[in-house]
């Protein structure tokens, strides 16, 4: 609760297999991602990604997030989510990103991956989502996701 990074040159939280909630913090100004999980099972609320590199939040390796009221502003990707994770993202907002949501397959030792999305505000994203052929996306208040 209440962390503040800045100025990491690669991924500023890197969370491996880990338990537990991270809930009002800040992430400012890092080369790699901003959140990154693998093969974790978390609550992330509340939560601001500004100026990263990669992605506001990887979600991967079999890990399961609950993602809910995250802002992420000025990155490549807001949301990834890969390799047989799973996520739930309710609220929040992402803001001049390339991508807003992307699923997909990267290590082929895992399988595809899914995530459910509601009440997601977008602004100035070039690409709502991508997603593999395998991977599933439900978009609850958005038509043709």
């Amino acid at each position: 609760r209440n962390v503040f990074i800045q100025g990491s040159l690669d991924d500023a939280f890197d969370c491996d297999f880990c338990k537990g909630e991270i809930s009002m913090s800040r992430i400012e100004d890092v080369g790699g991602d901003g959140f990154d999980f693998s093969g974790s099972d978390v609550l992330v609320e509340d939560n601001a990604v500004l100026r990263c590199g990669d992605k506001g939040f990887s979600v991967g390796e079999e890990t399961h997030a609950e993602l809910r009221g995250n802002r992420v502003e000025d990155c490549y990707t807001g949301i990834a989510v890969k390799d047989l994770s799973q996520a739930q993202i309710f609220g929040g907002e992402l803001s001049r990103v390339d991508i807003g949501v992307s699923l997909y397959l990267k290590k082929p030792t895992f399988g595809p991956s899914r995530a459910s999305v509601e009440g997601l505000e977008l602004n100035e994203v070039a690409t709502d989502f991508m997603k593999d052929d395998a991977s599933s996306l439900d978009w609850k208040d958005r038509a043709g996701a």
